[in-house]
């Protein structure tokens, strides 16, 4: 693919508490030599960079466990551990898993801390997506092709429409596949992205339709909102297929 929202009070906060992940009962010291503040540096840093607000703030400085012999850095909203049979940085939140890979930054869901082993459900999964992937890369060239001048009345318009009935193919075409048991974020992450793209040309096309200035304005600052959006959700669909080709 080119370049996926009672219980008394007591009982709610019990519930939390024990649903809490291991590293956010952590306290103590913050294994920082006297006068340091905690920071992200080497592995932790570049991670950090790629995953913005995702991994929160340093909570204390790296230091070694002595059952695993990695290295670990407690954050604000998880753990960074550098697993050193593999020389690979890596973040949890306790769910989700990143590790910066030989191929990238490198995604995958569940327990494991290391990349998970792909199964024959998830290679028949692959098998199935790669032709609606590359069917949908190819569109972009096509919309490259439309030019900037689009107007309601232009054979580039009835491009643009065709184009969104493409992309509208192919989610009913995704949402017809079961991924396998390590592919379901990559399903997940691919299903954000198809949606993104039908937005985006859906809030296109409806500028290029609407006669109201306040219409145009609100599906204006729409477009702002989205390109970033579909950015972030691309860099996921990268980092899920990271994650199974290592």
């Amino acid at each position: 693919m080119s370049r996926r929202i009672a219980l008394p009070l007591a009982c709610l906060l019990l519930s939390t508490l024990s649903a809490a992940p291991a590293w956010a009962a952590q306290s103590g010291p913050n294994f920082c030599a006297p006068g340091v503040q905690p920071s992200f540096q080497l592995g932790f840093a570049t991670l950090k960079e790629k995953l913005g607000d995702r991994m929160g703030g340093p909570t204390e400085c790296e230091h070694p466990d002595a059952a695993s012999g990695d290295s670990l850095a407690h954050t604000s909203t998880g753990l960074a551990f550098y697993r050193q049979r593999t020389n690979t940085a890596s973040f949890t939140n306790g769910t989700d898993h990143w590790a910066l890979l030989p191929n990238g930054l490198g995604h995958w869901i569940g327990s494991s801390i290391d990349p998970p082993t792909i199964t024959f459900d998830d290679i028949r999964y692959l098998v199935e997506v790669i032709p609606l992937a590359e069917q949908e890369g190819n569109l972009g060239p096509r919309l490259e092709g439309l030019g900037a001048n689009v107007t309601q009345a232009s054979p580039a318009f009835d491009e643009l429409n065709s184009i969104r009935a493409e992309l509208a193919d192919i989610s009913d075409q995704l949402n017809a596949l079961t991924p396998g048991p390590n592919t379901q974020s990559l399903a997940n992450s691919m299903a954000a992205v198809n949606n993104s793209l039908i937005d985006l040309l859906d809030t296109i096309v409806g500028l290029l339709q609407s006669t109201s200035t306040t219409e145009q304005a609100r599906m204006a600052a729409h477009l702002i909102d989205l390109l970033p959006q579909l950015n972030t959700q691309l860099a996921d669909m990268e980092a899920d297929f990271n994650g199974l080709t290592t």
